[in-house]
């Protein structure tokens, strides 16, 4: 929590303030006797106490409203009775900055915190632990609005007067360098972000045993680290590791034991076992809603990432009625304009856009902030509470089907309608340089990409980087995304030039921060060969291809669908002169047979194949569909269907 001492105050503090209270009768002799009696009953500590609590339960429960509510009264008697910097006083500001950050009020949380902080400052000093927890909370609120860079330095700063006052074992200590790590992952910077979190696991497993609750959160944290940095495995069995001890010690509905499987399911989706992933996000969903309800914030995120296991599975149409009902209950407990309800519009308006395009878009993340907690109940869960759930709608498999057949162009205008409103929100209660705002930005400019306009998409990317650039490190995730939307973008204008210079500096840093065989750098390679193919650098293309291949085969094994994209890309290569171009993921098509000469390339896949994703061949596909140049049998997902395409 953020003070040492939990709600309940000792005898001699109430004693106090119940001298307070009297004193401030007497000063007010303008009140009737009943006016007095009913002003003393509203200012009695236990009664105090009493709704303190209440409004704590309300926030678990995720009535923020009404925990608002309550919490403000409370605040507005204990400055009156108390001060406005007693230690209780204070603890029911923290405990309302919390509540205003669950409820998307960023600004109105720093601004108590900065309070908070102050106050603490002058009394009991800036290297008590009170302070240095306030200080901490604080860098969460300014990591949650964006302003990593910031939130970094303070970070550090408490780390460092942590460690002189505390030691570097403390319960603090540790938290602190979780969260270190997380914002470190968020400034693109995972290397260093795992080796703070390794030591983390390090010193709770010594000091606490590697069956302690807080040692198997330290190891969640660290599997998701190992998630980003594209060690799939690994971070799996790190995963099932911690559930099998959860589930045995905690039992199978335990919050803590939730978080993991969805954590796992998570990772078994990037890993591409998308039906283990589905059913585990189910047992979470179903848990969920029995034990917290319908509308409880994280009964809203399994559902929300149960829909993107449905999207990447193919089922739009499942996908697509999650979301809404997602939707329907953030904008009824959170409102229309927090974050994350923002999100999730912008996620529908992109599913709107797949029904007659194929964006390729980058989704917006719905992030739900999780600060440590107080009162006695100090949480070791890092800013992300749980793994962020981020769609890349080229792995939309129906969008093939929906293209095909689709001639409802109102659907584009309505999915950019949404993704205008989500915009203006977010540009109102987040800023127009937030993060988030920025990626609904890159959205928006994804579906004007898709409409055929590029020279908007490609003004609004530009926007994008610039703001990146000025905000972010060069080397920022982020920037690295927008640099590769561009050159999509780019190539279909025909400056193959400007979009092979951006792939190339994506590639470059993605080698260096993330590794040579992280999925992103081998995406990015691919995305680059197809580039240099068209262009007419058949040479290094295929060489580079055959690397990709090389290290996915090492890595994800033959079968994999992404080896396979990859070999199948790579036969096409040595066998064809035909100018492609590329998005962000391949297509699964089967080997095509040998031929020689200009022939009709014969694939065999399944019709959610054909749509995975916009690589080049399924624009390929696309393009010569449209104009009715090959034959294309549609129906059912499941079904496989022979596309035939002019070589």
């Amino acid at each position: 929590g953020c003070f040492s001492c939990a709600e309940h105050e000792a005898s001699s503090a109430q004693s106090v303030g119940g001298q307070q209270i009297i004193q401030k009768m007497v000063m007010v002799d303008c009140f009737s006797c009943e006016e007095q009696e009913e002003r003393a009953i509203a200012l009695r500590p236990d009664l105090l106490h009493e709704k303190h609590n209440q409004a704590i339960a309300l926030r678990s429960a995720g009535d923020l409203a009404g925990a608002e509510r309550l919490q403000r009264e409370v605040l507005e008697a204990r400055e009156e009775a108390l001060g406005p910097e007693h230690p209780s006083t204070l603890r029911t500001k923290h405990n309302l900055a919390n509540t205003l950050a669950d409820h998307g009020d960023l600004d109105g949380a720093e601004q108590l915190e900065r309070e908070i902080l102050q106050s603490q400052e002058q009394s009991p000093g800036p290297e008590h632990p009170d302070t240095l927890r306030t200080k901490h909370n604080l860098s969460i609120t300014l990591w949650a609005k964006g302003e990593l860079a910031t939130a970094e330095q303070m970070q550090r700063e408490v780390l460092i007067a942590q460690t002189l006052v505390l030691g570097s074992e403390h319960h603090d200590t540790l938290r602190t360098r979780q969260n270190l790590a997380i914002t470190l992952r968020d400034r693109g910077d995972p290397a260093n972000a795992e080796k703070l979190q390794q030591k983390v696991v390090d010193i709770r497993e010594k000091l606490l045993g590697s069956d302690h609750p807080d040692t198997l959160r330290a190891k969640n944290s660290l599997a998701g680290l190992l998630r980003d940095l594209g060690v799939l495995p690994m971070a799996a069995r790190l995963e099932r590791d911690v559930l099998d001890v959860q589930e045995r010690l905690l039992g199978p509905r335990h919050p803590d034991t939730l978080k993991t499987k969805h954590a796992h399911a998570v990772t078994l989706m990037q890993h591409g076992d998308l039906p283990a992933a589905e059913e585990l996000e189910r047992e979470v969903l179903q848990a969920r809603e029995r034990v917290l309800g319908d509308t409880h914030e994280e009964t809203l995120r399994a559902k929300h990432c149960l829909g993107v296991i449905m999207l990447k599975l193919g089922d739009l149409a499942a996908a697509e009625q999650l979301q809404r009902e997602v939707l329907r209950s953030q904008e009824q407990t959170l409102g229309v304009d927090h974050a994350d309800t923002s999100s999730t519009r912008d996620l529908i308006a992109q599913m709107l856009c797949l029904r007659t395009q194929c964006p390729g878009a980058e989704s917006s993340r719905g992030t739900c902030v999780g600060t440590d907690d107080c009162d006695g109940t100090s949480s070791e869960n890092s800013p992300h509470e749980e793994p962020q759930m981020t769609v890349s709608f080229s792995d939309c498999a129906a969008a093939a089907t929906a293209l095909l057949t689709s001639g409802e162009g109102g659907l584009s205008i309505a999915s950019r309608q949404l993704q205008q409103e989500t915009l203006d929100a977010q540009e109102r209660e987040l800023g127009p340089g937030h993060r988030d705002t920025l990626r609904t930005k890159h959205n928006l400019a994804i579906s004007f990409w898709a409409a055929g306009n590029l020279s908007q998409a490609e003004q609004l990317q530009q926007e994008i980087l610039s703001s990146q650039l000025r905000e972010l490190g060069h080397e920022h995730p982020d920037i690295q995304r927008t640099k590769c939307s561009l050159a999509n973008t780019l190539k279909d204008m025909g400056k193959l030039s400007q979009a092979e210079k951006l792939e190339r500096q994506v590639l470059k840093v993605r080698e260096v921060v993330l590794g040579p065989e992280h999925p992103d750098t081998l995406r990015t390679k691919h995305n680059l060969a197809i580039t240099l193919m068209e262009c007419g650098q058949q040479a290094e293309a295929v060489q580079l291809q055959k690397e990709v291949l090389q290290t996915r085969e090492q890595i994800l094994g033959a079968a994999h669908p992404d080896t396979e994209r990859t070999r199948f890309s790579l036969a096409i290569m040595h066998r064809s002169p035909v100018t492609v171009s590329e998005a962000s993921e391949e297509p699964e098509p089967m080997p095509a047979p040998d031929s020689g000469g200009t022939h009709d390339l014969v694939v065999d896949c399944p019709a959610t194949d054909v749509a995975h994703g916009c690589g080049w061949l399924e624009r390929v596909i696309f393009q010569e569909c449209k104009r009715a140049l090959a034959p294309a049998v549609l129906g059912l997902p499941e079904m496989r269907h022979r596309l035939t395409i002019p070589l």
